[in-house]
């Protein structure tokens, strides 16, 4: 995953060093149109915890946030309980640079920037009936499409200028949403309607719904679509304290993707506001911008989006810079508009929901999925452009939606495990073609001349390397339910300290071999194999497995593998057939009993230190219960 971790306790210093003029004076400034003025900041005092967790005991951290709040407390015009984030007046003599400055320097508060006046990124739409939807081909939306369509145990938050409620392509997908500007839910008589027509195109990007012979579609075809007002009538201009109210709402209310297509993104608020809508299980995107302007303000908890061009290049008003974490479909798409039609538009404003789209469709593929791996493989799925890995212009790459379920995948049946034969009961054993490809050399070592065991093992010496087939396997599996495990035992002589056995997998979606461990000797000849188990990371993924082991010794070296196997179940939790020939054998409880002694939690099934009669038993079980 791309994203850069922000040092709590630090944030304010680099806010305060990105706003800052050569005498250390901030210096916000107003953009007409885009970012302007509202006589408030939007301050949040520095947290107890963190204090804590930089040392300062928990009465002076509670004393320190107490007394912020009291400075605070005469100017408070709204708080946002979540996250302690304050709206609070400018005090007379002060203005939005000078009382930023006396905040902060008290050395109480972790940011205090302005309360801006944003406004939707986009542009003045075109005819609405010219063109079609491009950026669905371009993501590829339809080859998603034939693994998971979307399904209504998602909802996507749109905060925005509210919707079209009596739009044909949106009406049937709505619920009840919120007005961030009265502070009341829809349910309570917030009012959500659009009057602006900005959100009723966002929502159409995100979520229209598919399949139903209606119009456009959006990035998943069922979707819920909670509409979350941060206007008056139709004005577009929302104050960030009541987009960021508004995210929050949505994220404690059900919605597990979250779009902002609103400036203010060089905001520190924004990461507070993606931190909390990821502790509520969703992921916060919001638009980048369209002033063709380098940003500098990263956000570890927040999804950045740019604009591209048919073409796949970066539109020419699309933001850039280190805060982009990925780019999408922006110039010229269509959608949703007021009165029930559809148009065409521009503006970092769309690529974020399509992303905000695909977020949902990821959340409804594989519902368990953490915020942190849904935006792994948002980030894994999507198409490089521009120089080679992340950069400026693009993040991450461009959205590929049909990229990204493939690296969830929709199995039937996957596999329990995948042997790679070197088994205890086997003795002589000649290395088959088809399941393994043997570089300078590696050698099956087998019988009463096989030092490690007297059973058949491989043999790397020299700079030997073997690596198997393609395996068949593996296709699609489905992270975190299905996670694979890569398990092997090994054992070597006369190594000298600092040689490696390097153990690797090809990557699919990078096309090249990644390195998953190097297991260097200490230059102690081993009387015993260990055990390795390794879950495989998400870039691990696909439709097939290759994992290779290299050797960097010489001809006096010899390293041994053994077991090898490729399994969805760890094997310290699955661990009864340990001859994998479908018999309970003396060998099984040999091999139980050594990796008791060895200190294998899951030997001791009665968890009591003890190598019992129910500890057998426990082991019994399990091989009855199938456990490989």
């Amino acid at each position: 995953m791309r994203k850069r971790a922000t040092v709590v306790g630090v944030v304010a210093i680099g806010l305060f060093a990105s706003i800052a003029g050569a005498d250390g004076v901030a210096n916000f400034v107003q953009q007409p149109g885009v970012l302007e003025f509202s006589g408030r900041l939007f301050v949040r005092p520095l947290q107890v915890g963190d204090l804590v967790t930089q040392g300062m005991n928990v009465d002076a951290a509670t004393a320190q946030h107490d007394q912020a709040l009291q400075l605070l407390a005469p100017d408070d015009v709204e708080i946002l309980t979540s996250t302690d984030d304050h709206v609070i007046d400018i005090p007379d003599g002060f203005d939005e640079n000078t009382y930023s400055d006396f905040l902060m320097n008290t050395g109480l508060f972790q940011y205090a920037h302005p309360d801006w006046i944003c406004y939707p990124v986009d542009t003045v739409p075109n005819d609405p009936q010219v063109g079609a939807q491009w950026q669905h081909g371009k993501i590829q939306s339809y080859k998603a499409w034939d693994i998971h369509t979307g399904t209504d145990n998602v909802t996507v938050g749109i905060v925005d200028t509210g919707v079209d409620s009596n739009h044909p392509d949106l009406a049937a997908a709505l619920v009840p949403g919120f007005n961030a500007v009265s502070n009341l839910s829809q349910q309570q008589g917030g009012e959500i309607e659009d009057f602006n027509g900005h959100g009723t195109f966002t929502s159409g990007c995100a979520a229209a719904i598919g399949n139903n012979n209606v119009q456009v579609c959006g990035i998943g075809w069922d979707f819920h679509i909670m509409p979350i007002k941060v206007v008056v009538g139709g004005n577009g201009g929302a104050s960030f304290g009541n987009l960021t109210q508004g995210a929050q709402w949505a994220a404690a209310n059900g919605a597990r993707a979250v779009n902002v297509s609103y400036s203010g993104v060089n905001s520190t608020g924004v990461n507070t506001t993606g931190q909390f809508v990821k502790n509520q299980g969703g992921l916060l995107c919001w638009a980048a911008g369209n002033d063709n302007v380098q940003l500098t303000l990263d956000h570890a908890s927040a999804i950045v989006v740019g604009a591209t061009t048919i073409a796949d290049v970066k539109a020419g008003f699309s933001n850039w810079g280190k805060p982009i974490d990925i780019v999408a479909p922006g110039q010229d798409v269509r959608s949703t508009t007021l009165g029930g039609s559809t148009g065409i538009s521009s503006g970092t404003s769309f690529s974020s929901p399509i992303v905000a789209g695909a977020v949902a469709l990821i959340f409804s593929t594989e519902p368990s999925l953490t915020p942190d791996e849904a935006e792994a493989v948002l980030y894994e799925g999507a198409v490089d452009l521009g120089a080679v890995g992340e950069d400026n212009f693009y993040g991450a790459g461009r959205l590929n939606t049909y990229n990204t379920l493939s690296l969830l995948g929709d199995v039937v049946d996957p596999p329990v495990q995948i042997a790679l034969p070197f088994f205890e009961d086997v003795e002589d054993f000649v290395m088959d073609a088809t399941e393994w490809q043997i570089v300078d050399g590696a050698e099956v070592s087998g019988g009463a001349n096989n030092p490690p065991s007297g059973f058949a093992t491989i043999h790397l010496d020299e700079t030997d390397s073997i690596t198997t087939q393609q395996l068949e396997t593996l296709d699609l599996l489905n992270p975190p339910q299905t996670p694979f495990y890569l398990s092997f035992y090994s054992e070597h002589r006369q190594v000298e300290a600092g040689k490696s056995l390097n153990v690797e997998f090809f990557s699919e979606l990078q096309q090249d071999w990644l390195l998953l461990d190097e297991i260097v000797s200490d230059g102690v000849t081993q009387n015993e194999f260990d055990f390795f188990e390794y879950e495989m990371p998400v870039n691990a993924y696909g439709d097939t497995l290759q994992i290779r082991f290299t050797f960097d010794g010489d001809a006096a070296d010899d390293w041994y593998l053994d077991d090898i196997g490729v399994s969805t179940t760890p094997a310290g939790a699955c661990f009864a057939d340990f001859n994998a020939d479908g018999s309970l054998s003396i060998l099984d409880f040999v091999a139980f009993q050594t990796a008791f002694s060895a200190g294998d939690d899951a030997a001791d099934c009665n968890d009591d230190g003890s190598l019992s009669v129910l500890d057998f038993v426990c082991f019994q079980q399990a091989f009855l219960a199938g456990c490989p």
